[in-house]
């Protein structure tokens, strides 16, 4: 392992393990659970996105908080849908080749996709 491999690990800490990205904040966490009285203390920052936006809120409930104008065209696909039913979707939000697809609730760009022809779009779907 590479110099540079091990400083690309450390300055890239949206990668780190969760207990040692938010062990440190545990004291602080702990003292404002202890003051408040709630262990989910800080979701009034966020009130209307679950869980303050800390972890797992689905796309489609923040950009329904956002003018259209602020997000770029969407089509939210349900993995059940049939092939032909995606591409009406598609066509229909006025979204072209290529475009970014990703789980409606994701963790960190895993499967995140750049799909550039219909058939990355039926590997990915499958």
């Amino acid at each position: 392992m590479g110099i540079s491999t091990i400083i690309r690990r450390i300055t890239d800490w949206e990668r780190w393990p969760f207990n040692v990205l938010y062990a440190p904040l545990m004291p602080a966490w702990c003292w404002y659970m202890i003051r408040s009285r709630a262990v989910w203390f800080f979701t009034p920052s966020n009130p209307k996105i679950t869980f303050g936006g800390l972890e797992g809120e689905p796309k489609k409930e923040m950009y329904a908080l956002l003018p259209p104008s602020l997000y770029p065209p969407t089509f939210l696909a349900n993995p059940a849908m049939d092939l032909d039913a995606l591409r009406t979707g598609i066509q229909q939000a006025g979204i072209q080749y290529p475009f970014i697809v990703k789980p409606e609730v994701g963790w960190q760009g895993v499967l995140l996709r750049k799909i550039g022809t219909e058939e990355e779009l039926m590997r990915y779907h499958h």
